[in-house]
């Protein structure tokens, strides 16, 4: 089991990993492409003013800005800086060559230009610049925005990846118990057709000793196996209930024709009260299904007299059926696990006919209870119409 969890959480961590790796590589090619847009939309501009580029004048384009490179005096601060530059390395900023410069948060782009080129009556170097600080702290915004959505969505998957591995890890284990049970139930009854099977061959045990326990032992396993393969379909969801109006007293009869024998033979009185046809809303062979397993406990646990009612409540959408015995009162310990598939209190058979019997229920919007004390035990099962 330890390892299943760890695939299922390796698996999970990998998938987180990824969904991460995949926000930030989103967020990476969101920030180089816009800030292609953004280096190209100023080299546009700037080849605009000395018609370096033939570019439709209708274009939307930054606007460019100029001072003379050598009238420091009225130069602000980010030109006064672009300037400093240009002098200190001039052979780095050959004429019409576009830089990027950054300056206490500034991000401009320019180059540097001769005068007459834009100003046709004047001489000099002109330093030509494009500020695209809004438009690059606009990027930047938005791709922490991006970045923050990424980790909140990832935190978001972190969470669910916990209570799916969780999940995932209950219906491993579930599965792995169940499988064991499963092969330990069927187990039983192949040793017990197989000894058989040998002492015949060794001729220890007569045919008439071994026909009657080897065909028992034959049905208790199809039973089984036919339960086993009722819960495989229920926890796929192949199975569905076919929600029909249906005669549950008829349905009542049919189960009591099936432990009708059973009863007989034991001697045990079977007390039914069943009013006249209750039509109701339900899936005709699972209520039938779910009806027999309880009877057929009861039967196998009464002292003298099992009991079958129908209670249509006031309430014209609900209804009750109490199947009953006199048998032993059960014990605590029984009474709470008495649904879990597997489970075999003291003379138990295989475990899974009452959580078949839940599950073909709940499948119905019901449910079964039961309480035993006194000698007295009543399962119930109540439906409810709107299930359907």
């Amino acid at each position: 089991m330890r390892g299943e969890r760890s695939f299922n959480r390796k698996a999970m961590k990998l998938f987180l990993l990824l969904s991460l790796l995949s926000g930030l590589l989103i967020v990476a090619l969101f920030y180089i492409v816009q800030m292609h847009h953004i280096r190209a939309g100023a080299a546009k501009a700037l080849r605009r003013q000395f018609a370096m580029a033939g570019l439709e004048q209708a274009e939307k384009l930054p606007d460019c800005y100029y001072v003379f490179l050598e009238d420091e005096e009225f130069m602000t601060e980010p030109e006064r800086e672009m300037s400093r530059l240009c002098k200190e390395n001039p052979q780095e900023f050959p004429l019409y060559k576009i830089h990027h410069f950054s300056y206490q948060g500034s991000s401009i782009y320019f180059c540097l230009a001769d005068a007459q080129e834009i100003l046709l009556d004047a001489e000099g170097i002109l330093l030509v610049y494009v500020d695209m600080s809004f438009a690059v702290n606009m990027v930047r915004t938005a791709a922490a925005i991006l970045a923050g959505a990424a980790g909140v969505l990832c935190l978001i998957l972190f969470w669910a990846e916990r209570r799916t591995v969780g999940i995932l890890d209950e219906k491993d284990r579930s599965m792995k118990e169940f499988f064991s049970n499963a092969s330990h139930e069927l187990k039983t009854p192949l040793m017990a057709i197989r000894g058989y099977a040998e002492g015949m061959e060794q001729g220890v045990v007569s045919w008439e000793t071994a026909y009657p326990v080897m065909i028992r032992e034959t049905e208790r396993m199809e039973g089984l196996i036919h339960s086993i393969l009722e819960f495989s379909k229920l926890d796929s969801g192949m199975r569905k209930p076919r929600m029909l109006q249906n005669d549950v007293r008829e349905i009542l009869y049919d189960a009591i024709g099936i432990i009708e024998p059973a009863a007989q033979k034991r001697g045990i009185q079977m007390i039914v009260r069943l009013p006249e046809p209750v039509l109701f809303y339900c899936d005709e062979e699972m209520l039938f299904s779910a009806c027999s397993n309880i009877m057929t406990n009861c039967v196998r646990y009464a002292k003298t007299s099992i009991t079958a009612e129908i209670f249509r409540q006031t309430d014209p959408g609900l209804l009750r059926i109490c199947i009953g015995n006199d048998g032993e009162t059960i014990s605590k310990q029984d009474l709470e696990h008495m649904f879990d598939r597997f489970y075999k209190g003291a003379g138990g058979q295989s475990g899974l006919g009452m959580a078949l019997s839940l599950e073909y229920v709940r499948l119905q919007g019901g449910n079964i209870t039961v309480r035993s004390q006194e000698g007295h035990t009543v399962f119930e099962i109540v439906l409810r119409e709107d299930g359907k």
